[in-house]
C-alpha cells in the first residue's frame, strides 16, 4: 500500500457517513471520515482528526487492508434486514 492510493480512497469519500477502515496487521482497526486530514511522513501516515483533537501515525507497512463503508447504506442494510426479520416472526 503506497501513500498516493491511499490519498487517492480517502477523496472519494463525500460526506461524513463514509468512512475508511484501515486494518492493521495487530488487529486493530482504526476509522477516518472525509473531516480527517491524511499526510505522510516518510514510511508513515498520519490522520488528524479536528472533531477528535488527535493525531494518529499509522506505519506504511502495517496497514493489511482498507476498507471503505458508507454508513447509510448499511444503516438502511440493517433496517430492511430487521424488517424481514420482524415479519417472519409475527408471521403466524
Amino acid at each position: 500500500m503506497d501513500y498516493e492510493n491511499i490519498e487517492r480512497m480517502h477523496n472519494t469519500l463525500t460526506n461524513e457517513n463514509q468512512i475508511m477502515v484501515f486494518e492493521l496487521v495487530s488487529g486493530t482497526n482504526v476509522p477516518c471520515n472525509n473531516q480527517d486530514r491524511i499526510t505522510h511522513q516518510g514510511g508513515d501516515i498520519l490522520i488528524e482528526s479536528d472533531e477528535h483533537l488527535t493525531t494518529k501515525c499509522l506505519d506504511l507497512d502495517s496497514i493489511c487492508s482498507i476498507m471503505v463503508m458508507d454508513m447509510d447504506l448499511m444503516n438502511e442494510k440493517l433496517t430492511e434486514t430487521r424488517n424481514e426479520l420482524l415479519k417472519k416472526l409475527f408471521k403466524d
